[in-house]
């Protein structure tokens, strides 16, 4: 058999039509050698890939079929081939077993599934293999041309700050990460976003065009795994999305509790993964997790995690977005233009890695650092206020660089201040947002709670005996226990005491404890001015008072602040319920006496809608130490002597049943 050997990395031409390519490729990770072998034959390319040490003890041909060709002729021949091939550097291929930033040859670059970026621009030579972030190689382009794209991205970000902000700074801590690690951040730039809204909000759109910059494939199709996939299938994905941002898509409410509990383990592997820098299992019979430098975006419903992994995202709220019809026009631009992100980014990455090897960019970067934590901590009160404070230095820290970058492509100063704008417009909110959902809002509410039982007007109801009136069987005098026009809270020591019976002594199915109670409308008054002093104190974020007073009635109920009626068919009941409230009014009769007006008092008993507080909640203690104040006991007025004034009598047998109404059947929100 002859056989014509021809360049090597070239294609050599085989007897009987049949043609063969050698490539060699190292394995970056262990130095080992791979060939890969394209055999020719009939128009059909036949691939194949071995290893040197089984280029003896394999028959790594025999899915290819090689006619009457003598095989052991044609094994021995290519063993020849590659045994004698002297390749150059620039024939041979080199393989890593990961994504993301790394050294190659002594050169730093950043690997993709297709091939390599370095700061000349892009080769194919390098590339890692695994998964599915392929990254076009007509993005990368010279620098000179990336400033009409950054202004064409960035004009389309001015639309809405908020929402598109936050998604590619979110890209830029993706590629950061990886060199955070290698100054000792090794838990820096590692943050998931939790894009939320309801279904057709254009969450999932969204994702798509702005979440990462790398692809699924060549046809420029997006890198998303749905919420239903097996966990082995998120964890190897998300192993492969070092230097870019892995998507978790479409997460709901599963009506079977099995699937709920999946899709949580799932959310939560991808929280602590994304945060530690490592996968939380081993895949493919690891000896140990891989590393990771990745962040995440999770799309869909929001899913109470653990405590803990609460603090390990950032919450951005898209509820209604394409219902703007500017949201939905850009968002049409950036899907007709996929490679603007892509083009942006991939030069951002050239630049970053020119920075590597500057000795004045690593004091750089830690001295920002060293900044951010020395100043005065926010979100303080809340749960893991720590762990929001960090995750807001990760995205400003992203933006510094990205100003930083903006800057060294000779971008205007006017085009730069927008961009700053924009950007501190939507940390604010993305973290304002998050801030909300840790208990910030709650935080607010409870300490604004605690301001108005410290300076609202309590009375203390006194329970006085009913023997001056004529024989109705109630042991106290109902007059007492009413509300008055200008109360703002009125404390019944024992509810239950105040509505026994002198004849039956019987007691109906309530609540035995004291009682708060306090008219609906004078509530959210109190507290609406409560809250306005709470925010002006504690300027941390862009909630606004008209914001969380939207949220109250919400919020008293989550935080059991509130009582509600229980209904029959299940419902969440009513937060106010009927209750007398008595108002004094001081009128003119229509007389005149010795030339003067003769006012006269009239007593007005009517139900108004009233809320009753838990005094179970801590500031009940605040209320105990206002209450040890004889004061506070004093009635600001006596309406059973303007009654007896008026020669009237009030009807306590009505008033009786109205608070008995108002006591039964009645609970806390969350039992």
């Amino acid at each position: 058999m002859n056989y014509n050997v021809q360049a090597k990395d070239k294609q050599m031409e085989v007897c009987d039509g049949i043609f063969v390519t050698l490539q060699k490729i190292v394995q970056v990770e262990n130095n080992l050698a791979e060939y890969g072998i394209v055999i020719q034959r009939e128009g059909v390319d036949y691939h194949v890939r071995v290893l040197e040490n089984d280029l003896y003890c394999t028959r790594f041909l025999r899915h290819i079929p090689l006619g009457d060709i003598d095989e052991l002729g044609f094994y021995k021949w290519i063993r020849q081939q590659i045994a004698n091939a002297r390749f150059a550097e620039s024939d041979i291929w080199y393989r890593t077993d990961r994504n993301g930033l790394q050294k190659v040859n002594e050169q730093w670059m950043f690997v993709f599934s297709n091939g390599a970026i370095c700061e000349t621009g892009y080769t194919s030579r390098v590339y890692s293999g695994i998964g599915e972030c392929y990254v076009p190689p007509e993005a990368i382009v010279d620098s000179r041309e990336v400033k009409g794209t950054i202004k064409s991205l960035f004009g389309t970000f001015s639309i809405n700050p908020k929402a598109f902000y936050p998604l590619f700074l979110l890209n830029i801590m993706s590629i950061t990460n990886g060199y955070l690690r290698l100054l000792g951040e090794k838990q820096f730039m590692k943050i998931t976003i939790w894009l939320a809204g309801t279904s057709g909000s254009g969450k999932t759109e969204l994702a798509k065009a702005m979440g990462t910059y790398v692809f699924a494939d060549s046809d420029l199709n997006c890198n998303a795994v749905s919420a239903t996939a097996r966990r082995n299938c998120v964890l190897e994905n998300l192993s492969y999305s070092s230097g870019s941002v892995f998507i978790f898509d479409d997460v709901k409410h599963e009506s079977v509790r099995d699937r709920n509990n999946g899709v949580k383990n799932k959310i939560d592997d991808i929280l602590r993964s994304v945060f530690n820098g490592r996968l939380t299992d081993v895949l493919n019979r690891q000896a140990i997790p891989p590393l990771i430098d990745a962040c995440a975006l999770i799309t869909g419903e929001y899913r109470q995690t653990e405590e803990s992994q609460n603090a390990r995202l950032l919450y951005l709220n898209v509820d209604g977005f394409l219902q703007d019809k500017n949201n939905s026009e850009t968002l049409r631009t950036l899907q007709k233009n996929p490679l603007w992100l892509t083009t942006v980014c991939c030069d951002y990455i050239r630049w970053l890695l020119t920075k590597i090897g500057d000795d004045t960019w690593q004091p750089f970067l830690k001295g920002k650092l060293d900044e951010m934590r020395s100043e005065k901590r926010r979100y303080i009160d809340i749960n893991n206020a720590a762990r929001l404070n960090e995750n807001r230095h990760m995205v400003e820290l992203a933006y510094i660089l990205l100003e930083r970058y903006l800057r060294e492509m000779d971008l205007t100063e006017e085009f730069i201040s927008k961009c700053a704008r924009n950007a501190e417009l939507s940390i604010e909110s993305l973290c304002s947002n998050t801030f909300a959902l840790l208990g910030g809002e709650q935080m607010i509410v409870q300490k604004a709670v605690s301001e108005l039982v410290r300076k609202c007007k309590i009375r203390k109801a006194r329970f006085q005996n009913n023997s001056v009136y004529s024989d109705n069987g109630f042991k106290y005098r109902q007059d007492y226990f009413m509300l008055q026009a200008d109360d703002d809270i009125l404390f019944i020591e024992d509810y239950e005491e105040s509505l026994v019976m002198n004849t039956q002594e019987q007691h109906d199915e309530f609540d035995g404890r004291p009682c708060l109670i306090i008219q609906r409308e004078k509530l959210m008054n109190l507290l609406y001015e409560s809250i306005k002093n709470v925010i002006s104190e504690y300027p941390v974020t862009c909630i606004s008072s008209d914001e969380i007073i939207s949220h109250l009635p919400r919020l008293l109920k989550e935080m059991q602040l509130i009582y509600r009626k229980r209904r029959k068919e299940g419902g969440l009941g009513r937060t106010a319920i009927t209750y007398p409230v008595c108002e004094v009014l001081d009128e003119w009769s229509g007389r005149y006496c010795w030339g003067e007006k003769e006012i006269e008092t009239r007593c007005i008993v009517e139900t108004k809608p009233t809320v009753q507080l838990n005094v179970g909640h801590p500031y009940w203690n605040f209320l105990m130490e206002r209450l040890e104040d004889a004061e506070s006991e004093k009635i600001l007025r006596d309406v059973a002597m303007i009654c007896n004034t008026e020669r009237k009598k009030l009807d306590e047998v009505k008033i009786y049943k109205w608070r008995k109404t108002f006591m039964n059947s009645k609970s806390l929100y969350r039992e």
